[in-house]
C-alpha cells in the first residue's frame, strides 16, 4: 500500500471519528476541559503504529475465523495491545456459535 493512500485512509478514519464524537459532545454541552483532553489524545495518535497493528493482523495472523487458533491469537494480540496502552481492566467476552453450520442459499427466494 502506498504511503499516500495510508495517510489518506488514516485521515478519513480519524476525521469520521472526530466528527461523529463531536456531535455527541455538542448534545452534552461544551466543556473546555473535555476538548483539552480530546486534543491531547488526538496529538498522541501515531498513524504508523495503526498501520503496523493492521498489518500484523492482516499479514502475520491472517484470516480469523471463529473458533480457530488464529482467532485466539488475535484476541491475545488485541488484549495485549489494550493493556500496553494502559487499559488494565480488559475483559474478553466469549460467545457461542455453531461450528460447521451450513446453510443452502436459494437464489430464487
Amino acid at each position: 500500500m502506498k504511503k499516500g493512500t495510508k495517510i489518506l485512509g488514516a485521515s478519513l478514519l480519524a476525521g469520521s471519528l472526530l466528527f461523529s464524537s463531536h456531535s455527541v459532545m455538542a448534545i452534552q454541552g461544551e466543556n473546555p476541559s473535555e476538548h483539552a483532553f480530546d486534543n491531547k489524545v488526538i496529538k498522541r495518535i501515531d498513524v504508523e503504529k495503526i498501520y503496523q497493528n493492521l498489518s500484523h493482523l492482516a499479514v502475520n495472523i491472517g484470516p480469523r475465523v471463529a473458533g480457530t487458533q488464529s482467532e485466539q491469537t488475535t484476541v491475545d494480540y488485541i488484549t495485549g495491545k489494550f493493556k500496553e496502552y494502559g487499559l488494565n481492566e480488559v475483559e474478553v467476552q466469549p460467545f457461542h456459535f455453531i461450528k460447521d453450520y451450513k446453510h443452502e442459499v436459494n437464489p430464487k427466494s
